[in-house]
């Protein structure tokens, strides 16, 4: 390895980076032109990494982090930003249960449990892993030894440092998001430095276990919580301690059910101390019926597979004659038929059909989830037509998730009446609360409400504009101090306009996290990791 930074530059460096024409996420809505991207393998490459780039004063360089580009937004690709860190190179299990491999000679003696009700736990369900790994590679790790993580969404391609950094979440009506799991963070930040970050009120190591002295070992609420949702502003994280569970299946039930039988259902549920189900996730059209997804843990009941979980065959026909045509036809009817309209009506109903079947199915826990393909077999590539599909994410206290949807709706019905096509479906989903400083689930019961559009369709701008309006509305109003604070957030990776909202009065703590932010800095005038995406919302 190379012993300064003369020799990473002159010897290492040419190996790790490249320089591309077009850098894009995966929805292909967020670009940078002529990007140098570096690919560390292990850590000393990310710390030489920021010293190279804050080596001249008189012109330093930039830094963003990236893992498989999931997000919608530019929080994951900085077209300000001069190196761009591609961390699918750092994607290992480095530890379970033991982390002598840093220089630490044990865990506390008495853990406790941050996501399962405060119980104590022991050292094995603490996996020290690296923050490029796919969740679908760190599914399969975990289940080799009987483990699994609490919660995930519907996909297993994002890397875990990404999933964590934006917040992102699954649908268990008590359980928090991913990044409530996370029990320590290993950091490099401004200057080079490599921290070792836990919150000081549950930590899992004490200061008399270790003997490796290249570490900041601070254990600090502030710092912790705001280094865990800091989309890349913290520094660039190398490898995280996570909490898991024993492994575990569940059944989940799908069915078609009225949505004014489910509003009612759902604000029961926003008042309910417990839940009836683990999970919950609602599929809304135009129409009035919706699709429910309920999941709850079951014993070792015989396996109900998805049918063709294992075909990876991506269909990469071209969506955009169909678009063209649904706009051409939208406006138009025979005989009291639709042309267009019927015919996305279709298309939507097969989609949910194919990504919901209705019916029962039972698996271990990241199979039902995600869909995940047997190990190691990757999850499929997006198809072209997933690649058109624009997703906006409001956050809300479930007392007003019904009422936002019904407004949600009301839009889409009045613009399905018009001569502009408009394709719009709503996914809810509700979850606990977290204690990142910026995670936007701020509530005991968080509704996720997330709004599929397809990119192309005429109808769109009209529709964004004004659920833009309503979102504004609603965060003017006034509820009192009993409720909390309770206004509509966006979720930090999927696309938003971030003009509409006031982020200051959206976080109270954001004047924490700025300061952990400088913390790091140790008093360095250093902006290696300040983002675009963070002075937009004038978060920094």
């Amino acid at each position: 390895m190379p012993t300064s930074i003369d020799d990473f530059i002159r010897q290492r460096l040419p190996l790790i980076s490249r320089r591309i024409s077009k850098h894009q996420n995966w929805a292909e809505n967020v670009s940078v032109s002529h990007a140098t991207i570096i690919r560390p393998e292990h850590s000393d490459d990310i710390v030489n990494t920021i010293k190279y780039a804050e080596r001249d004063p008189t012109q330093r360089l930039s830094i963003s982090t990236f893992g498989s580009l999931w997000s919608y937004t530019d929080c994951a690709i900085d077209h300000t930003h001069h190196l761009h860190i591609d961390t699918s190179g750092l994607n290992q299990v480095l530890a379970m249960s033991d982390l002598n491999a840093l220089g630490l000679l044990q865990y506390k003696s008495h853990i406790k449990s941050t996501i399962e009700n405060g119980n104590p736990i022991n050292a094995n369900k603490l996996v020290y892993v690296e923050a490029g790994i796919k969740i679908h590679e760190l599914n399969c790790a975990l289940d080799a030894n009987g483990l699994a993580l609490h919660t995930l969404g519907g996909s297993a391609g994002q890397s875990v440092g990404g999933f964590i950094n934006t917040a992102s979440h699954g649908a268990e009506q008590e359980l928090p998001a991913f990044a409530d799991a996370v029990r320590a963070i290993h950091l490099m930040s401004y200057g080079g430095e490599t921290w070792w970050i836990e919150p000081s009120t549950s930590p899992i190591t004490e200061v008399s276990s270790w003997n490796n002295h290249n570490l900041n070992i601070i254990y600090d609420d502030d710092l912790f919580y705001a280094a865990l949702v800091s989309f890349g502003c913290s520094g660039i994280v190398y490898a995280y301690v996570v909490e898991t569970v024993d492994e575990f299946r569940l059944q989940s039930e799908t069915t078609e059910e009225d949505w004014s039988q489910m509003a009612v259902e759902i604000n029961t549920l926003s008042r309910a101390i417990a839940p009836a189900d683990r999970y919950l996730e609602v599929i809304i059209t135009h129409d009035d019926k919706c699709r429910v997804i309920r999941r709850n843990k079951t014993l070792n009941s015989p396996t109900i597979d998805y049918q063709d979980r294992n075909n990876t065959t991506v269909d990469n026909s071209d969506p955009q004659p169909l678009i063209d045509k649904l706009n051409r036809c939208w406006g138009f009817s025979f005989l009291g038929w639709r042309i267009g309209r019927n015919e996305i009506d279709k298309q939507i109903k097969d989609t949910i059909n194919q990504t919901r079947p209705i019916g029962t199915f039972r698996h271990k826990s990241w199979i039902i989830n995600t869909y995940q393909p047997d190990c190691p077999i990757a999850p499929k590539a997006h198809s072209r037509a997933e690649k058109k599909v624009r997703s906006y994410e409001l956050i809300v206290n479930s007392l007003f998730a019904v009422e936002i949807i019904n407004e949600l709706r009301r839009i889409l019905k009045s613009h399905r009446e018009g001569n502009r096509a408009i394709i719009v479906s709503i996914n809810l989903r509700i979850t606990g609360s977290s204690s990142a400083l910026l995670a936007p689930q701020k509530n005991r019961k968080t509704a996720h409400l997330e709004i599929y559009l397809i990119d192309g369709a005429l109808g769109n701008s009209r529709y964004i504009a004004e659920m833009n309006h309503l979102i504004s509305l609603f965060n003017q109003r006034s509820f009192g101090d009993n409720l909390g604070n309770i206004k509509i957030r966006p979720h930090w990776g999927q696309l938003h306009d971030p003009s509409i909202y006031n982020f200051s009065e959206l976080y109270p703590e954001l004047p924490k996290w700025r300061l952990s932010i400088e913390r790091l800095k140790k008093g360095r005038q250093l902006t290696t990791f300040e983002t675009k995406f963070a002075n937009d919302r004038n978060l920094l």
